[in-house]
């Protein structure tokens, strides 16, 4: 289920964890393809390889702004075999 990681930004970074990447796979279409989102503001996170990997998530989450209990969490998941899909802008945004 979606939920709101940053309300407050001028726009809210929306994140969505997935069991598996087919279902993160079709979330990601629907925004890139059907929706208009850009695919650079719409990273995929997938089960990090290292723990060195699973820090740089970490960081790019925060550097967005993700806050930093939130972005744990999400590494949480990830390494639990989870599919994380964040939506950084609105459509349309340079």
């Amino acid at each position: 289920m979606p939920e709101t990681l940053n309300k407050n930004r001028e726009m809210p970074i929306i994140g969505g964890v997935f069991p598996d990447t087919s279902k993160a796979q079709e979330a990601y279409n629907e925004l890139t393809r059907k929706q208009g989102y850009d695919s650079l503001d719409v990273p995929m996170y997938v089960h990090p390889k290292s723990e060195q990997q699973a820090h740089d998530y970490r960081a790019e989450l925060v550097s967005r702004g993700v806050a930093p209990s939130q972005a744990k969490r999400y590494i949480d998941a990830l390494k639990d075999e989870r599919v994380l899909v964040v939506v950084y802008r609105r459509r349309g945004r340079s």
